[in-house]
This record gives C-alpha cells, structure tokens and sequence, in this order.
C-alpha cells in the first residue's frame, strides 16, 4: 500500500507540474492568486494539526475502514497530494521554462514520492515508538511549522499582485 501510495503521488504531481501553467492560463489565475489560495488550503491542513481537529469526515473515515485499496484516495490525494501539494508544483511549473528546471523539479517530485515511501515504511515503529501522545504532540509541533510556511506562501501571493500592479 505504501509503494502503490508514493506511486500515485509521484503521478499526481508530476502531471500537475507539466499542466500546471497551461492551466494558469486557461482559468486565467495569476500566479499571486494561486499562492495565496495554495497558502489558505495549507493553512487550513496546518489549522487542524495544531488544534488536532480530524482530518476525514465520517464518511471518509468508513470508506478508509472498509476500502481495500486506500492508496489513491484518500491517502495520495487528498491527503498526500491535495490542492496544497498541487498549488506548490503548478506555482513552480509557471516560474521557468527551461529543461534543467524541469528535469530538476521531476527529481524533487521524485523524491517526495520516496520520502512519502519511506515515511508510510516508518510510520508504524514510529507510532510505536513515540505512542499516541508523542504522535500528537509531533503533529502539533509540525502543523505549526506548516502553518508559517502557509502564512509566507499568502504573503509572497499578495507581494507577487502588489508587484504586477506596479508595473
């Protein structure tokens, strides 16, 4: 499951990465934009890991239980890849457009996709190891750095549009 999981998100992103700017363009978002709704969605996962609000509704939490394969949804997407992850990757598809940028971000994505392998590997010795306490108290810990990347995501967006009305 961990394998098929980091598969899906390696998918997921890399195809985001090659469409993203394209689909800047079609929707008619500027990049300022994405980044700070990218910066908002992230927060809100941040949000609920500092105040240690769930993160699947009921419903989801079912299927979870009862779904034989859970590794593309809800693992690699919403949870692993979801409209965060996406943002990031179609905000760094619409910065370049050289092939050493884009071979080196397909590496980047290749290799959250082995980060996302090994941690899933690690999660149960580690849950283990620290109990559902230390879990707890690592997620918080976490969810507020998340948070302050979230809240400098915003305030580049706002940066980026106060910049192109300048010009």
């Amino acid at each position: 499951m961990a394998l098929k999981t980091s598969i899906n998100v390696f998918f997921i992103l890399i195809v985001f990465f090659f469409v993203g700017k394209l689909l800047l363009v079609f929707f008619g978002i500027s990049l300022g934009v994405l980044k700070i709704a990218g910066g908002l969605i992230v927060a809100h996962t941040a949000w609920e890991m500092v105040t240690g609000n769930r993160k699947l509704s009921s419903e989801e939490k079912t299927e979870v239980e009862t779904k034989k394969d859970i590794s593309f949804t809800p693992m690699a997407l919403p949870l692993l890849s979801g409209p965060g992850s996406i943002g990031v990757v179609i905000g760094l598809s619409s910065h370049q457009s050289y092939l050493i940028f884009y071979s080196g971000s397909a590496i980047g994505i290749i290799l959250i996709a082995l980060t996302v392998y090994i941690a899933l590997i690690l999660s149960m010795p580690l849950f283990k190891l620290l109990g559902k306490t230390g879990v707890g108290v690592l997620n918080r810990i976490m969810g507020f750095f998340i948070l302050a990347i979230s809240v400098q995501l915003m305030v580049n967006g706002f940066v980026s549009i106060y910049a192109e009305h300048l010009l």
